[in-house]
């Protein structure tokens, strides 16, 4: 049986401080639920290579919203590591993004990469269809709103009462503090980056 658990190989020198090169990690949630534990098994692997975050693929037009927060919950739950979010853009509208962005925040996912995103699957690039949101930029912006909006914890209904504000949970706005592009070179059309 081969063992998946990180190692070492460079021998450390005595005295000497080697600076930590930071890394993360990138997982695309299963297919199925039955592939869940193995997908576990892997995260708990990865978390104690200590990375500085594991984020967690949305799928092309937001195709795995469930499997992705379920995913994202897990390593919230099981590990220390932080859980990143993907949040795309393409196809989706503003109502749309808000829910999911919402329904991210609600279950503790507070990082997120917003990202460009994917064509659904037999979608062509000339054929996207772009929705309201036309760029990570407005995403990013509209992650910030939905951040500074006032959420309801798990015990509060839709009144708005004054008994039922006191127990309303305020998000810290949280605005873009890190940026990252991907880069490809020139491709056949219709062939998507490695």
């Amino acid at each position: 049986m081969m063992s998946h658990e990180p190692r070492v190989d460079a021998p450390a020198v005595a005295g000497a401080a080697s600076p930590r090169v930071p890394f993360s990690f990138e997982i695309y949630p299963p297919r199925t639920p039955e592939q869940l534990p193995a997908l576990y098994e892997t995260i708990r692997v990865l978390a104690a290579a200590g990375p500085r975050f594991i984020s967690v693929t949305f799928g092309a037009g937001g195709s795995t919203t469930d499997r992705s927060l379920t995913v994202l919950t897990h390593i919230l739950r099981e590990t220390t590591v932080p859980p990143v979010a993907h949040v795309t853009c393409v196809g989706s509208s503003y109502a749309e993004a808000t829910t999911v962005i919402r329904d991210f925040l609600d279950a503790g996912i507070t990082r997120f990469l917003a990202l460009r995103g994917d064509p659904p699957a037999g979608v062509g690039e000339d054929d996207i269809v772009v929705g309201d949101l036309e760029s990570a930029a407005q995403l990013v912006q509209l992650i910030g709103r939905v951040q500074a909006e006032p959420c309801r914890s798990p015990t509060a209904t839709a009144s708005r009462s004054p008994s039922r504000r006191s127990r309303t949970v305020t998000r810290v706005r949280v605005t873009a503090t890190r940026t990252s592009t991907h880069f490809w070179p020139s491709r056949p059309p219709g062939r998507r980056p490695p």
